[in-house]
Parts: structure tokens; C-alpha cells; sequence
């Protein structure tokens, strides 16, 4: 079976290449949506115990990716479960992967076509963002992790400028956080786990594909972890202001709660109506994502199959643009990512790398034993 195209390339990510990719990959779209909102004025905490609770699956991960080495999570269900057993399992995992792609082309094109492109049609929007993921996608995981890396400081200093806007507008207010644990610490954990593990937290585990790739020497435990802890304070801040400036009542009925956040910040009677603005900003977000998860699942059908990454790529983006009109609705499409398939999908992001880790270490327990 040939290797994928990549690996005949000398080029390497660099270590502020990882952590750029982590931080936007697992960014993404969140902010958009208030996660852990049935917990009311604690949803933050919610947030801030799935971020805890992600370790589960990135520490797993890490330490699996040190002890197989140079090998991508499609070599290791092949090593650990054989040829056939193995194969059926990356199999699974690439359609996992094109799903979760899928499920981002539905989000942008949703996205795109309630805000600022209202005439356009939906197919029409999808079928752009998929074109472009695509052509990033053939050109591999270097070029489309500098593009990433070009695309970070806009984000954060549009992230930041929001903040500082809030902050002017004199719109948070402390008041709308409390009381603080009215029902108990178990309203919290129990919206905060599994779903939030699920998303956003536990998709690190596509960096299984990654990892490989990235320079020797740079140490990309303390850079991906460093990266998590970055995502985790951010989402946690983010849940906190657009609860203090929504408050839980109105941001349990609204569609994108850090939207309509944006929407009420009003400088001087000149600087208002910055939800296109933000819009902007979630785009690149859902692009990254989508397009992250799309190469993932290119590399492990191009290693299953032999064939060349290009040719994965196109047939791959065909069948994600076909699928994301299988959700008859948006209404559906949320329902089914945020209320069914976080319920289980953390079974895939945690349990089976734990599986594979535990596997490796009786393989290289009993390779030393017959030394």
C-alpha cells in the first residue's frame, strides 16, 4: 500500500504552525453558540469543566503519538488491530471525519445565508466553501497549516477589539452571572459532560493525523497542550461575557447568543452594527474546522486506498458537498450535532485512542520482555 503524497515532502509544521492550528480548529464556530445554556448563569462553568474534562482525550492522545512515533492514527488501528479488523475502524473514522466536515459546510452555508448574503442560495454559498476547502485540501497539510497560521493574528485582534468594544459600551455586568451553583454543582457537570467533551473539547483527537508531521525538536506535548489551555480560557471568558451582557433568559431563547451580544454594542452614536463584523471572524473559524477535518479524512483514505491525496481530495469533496443536504432543516442539523451526536461520539474522540494506547504498551511490554 502506497504512503500519501505528504510524506515524501522534507518540509515540516512548525511549532507555532501546531499551536496556531489547534487554537483555531478548536475555536471554530463556538463562541457563536452559548454551550451549556440549560445550566443558566453557570453555563460558564459548564464550559470550563468540559475543558477540564477534554484532557481525558488530548492526554491520551499525546501519549500515544509519543510512543508510536512517526505514525498517523491510520497506521496505528492497522498495526494494533491487523489488516482487515484495523481497516474497517479508519474506515469508520474517515466517514466520521467527512461527516464533521460536512456537518461545518451546512453551518457556513446556514450561516451565511441568515446574515449577510440573504439573496444568495444556500447551495450556492456551500458549494464556494467546499471548491475552496478543497484546493487547500490537495495542496496538503503544510500549505493549509501556514494558511491557518496567516490567518491567526486577524482573529485574534478582532477577537480582542470585540472585547475591549464590550467593555466601552459598559455592557457586561456581574449581576446577571448569579447566584452562582443555585441548583447544585450537578446541573453543571451534567451539561458538561458528555456533550462538551464531545464538542468542541474532544475533537483535538483529529491531531492524530497531524502530529507526525511536526518538526522533531519542538515539542509538540507542551505546544498542544499549551494550545488547549489557550482554547479552554478563551471559550470559558467568552461564556462569561455573553452571559453578563445577555443574561441566561435571553440567551436560552436566541438563535447565536454572542451575535446578538455584538449586536447591543453602540460607541458614540457612529460605531454600532458590528455583526457583520463578527460574522466575518466565525467564518474563518467554520473554514478552518471544516477544512481541517476534510484533510483528515483525505489522509486516511488516501492511506487505505493507495491513491493519490488529489484524486481523495476531489472524490471527498464531492460527497461532502452531497451530504450536507441530507439534514432536511436547519432546525434538524442542529438538533442531530448538538443534542443526539454529542451524546456519543466522545465514545470515538476518547475511548478507542485508549484502547490503541493500551495496546502499544503491551506490544512494547512484550517486546522488551523477549529482549
Amino acid at each position: 500500500m502506497s504512503s500519501p503524497n505528504v510524506e515524501t515532502s522534507t518540509d515540516r509544521v512548525g511549532k507555532y504552525q501546531l499551536m496556531t492550528a489547534i487554537i483555531m480548529f478548536e475555536i471554530g464556530s463556538t463562541p457563536m453558540f452559548l454551550l451549556g445554556i440549560k445550566a443558566g448563569q453557570n453555563a460558564w462553568m459548564a464550559m470550563a469543566v468540559g475543558a477540564v474534562a477534554g484532557l481525558l482525550v488530548l492526554v491520551p492522545c499525546l501519549y500515544l503519538q509519543r510512543l508510536t512515533g512517526d505514525t498517523d492514527w491510520t497506521e496505528m488501528l492497522l498495526q494494533r488491530l491487523g489488516k482487515w479488523a484495523g481497516g474497517l475502524v479508519a474506515l469508520f473514522y474517515a466517514l466520521l471525519l467527512a461527516y464533521e466536515s460536512m456537518r461545518n459546510v451546512r453551518d457556513f452555508g446556514e450561516m451565511a445565508n441568515g446574515t449577510i448574503l440573504p439573496q444568495t442560495p444556500k447551495w450556492v454559498i456551500m458549494i464556494v466553501i467546499t471548491t475552496i476547502a478543497c484546493y487547500a485540501v490537495r495542496k496538503g497539510i503544510f500549505v493549509l497549516f501556514r494558511t491557518i497560521e496567516l490567518f491567526f493574528p486577524t482573529v485574534v485582534m478582532s477577537y480582542t477589539t470585540l472585547v475591549l468594544f464590550f467593555f466601552i459600551s459598559d455592557l457586561p455586568s456581574v449581576h446577571r452571572l448569579r447566584p452562582i451553583l443555585d441548583k447544585g454543582i450537578g446541573q453543571v457537570l451534567g451539561e458538561a459532560l458528555p456533550e462538551l467533551i464531545s464538542f468542541p473539547f474532544g475533537q483535538v483527537f483529529v491531531f492524530l493525523l497531524f502530529w507526525k508531521y511536526v518538526k522533531s525538536g519542538t515539542g509538540f506535548v507542551r505546544t498542544s497542550l499549551a494550545a488547549y489551555g489557550v482554547v479552554s480560557l478563551f471559550l470559558t471568558i467568552m461564556s462569561v461575557l455573553t452571559l453578563s451582557i445577555l443574561g441566561a433568559d435571553v440567551a436560552q431563547v436566541v438563535a447565536y447568543p454572542f451575535l446578538e451580544a455584538v449586536q447591543l454594542i453602540h460607541i458614540a452614536d457612529f460605531l454600532e452594527r458590528l455583526d457583520i463584523f463578527v460574522t466575518l471572524i466565525i467564518f474563518l473559524g467554520l473554514f478552518v474546522k471544516l477544512a481541517v477535518f476534510y484533510l483528515a479524512s483525505n489522509l486516511m483514505v488516501s492511506r487505505m486506498t493507495g491513491l493519490p491525496e488529489r484524486t481523495c481530495g476531489w472524490f471527498l469533496g464531492i460527497v461532502i458537498f452531497a451530504a450536507s443536504f441530507l439534514e432536511p432543516s436547519q432546525t434538524f442539523h442542529i438538533w442531530l450535532g448538538l443534542k443526539v451526536q454529542v451524546k456519543y461520539v466522545w465514545i470515538f474522540q476518547m475511548l478507542m485512542p485508549i484502547l490503541i494506547l493500551a495496546l502499544t504498551l503491551i506490544s512494547k511490554r512484550r517486546g522488551q520482555a523477549s529482549c
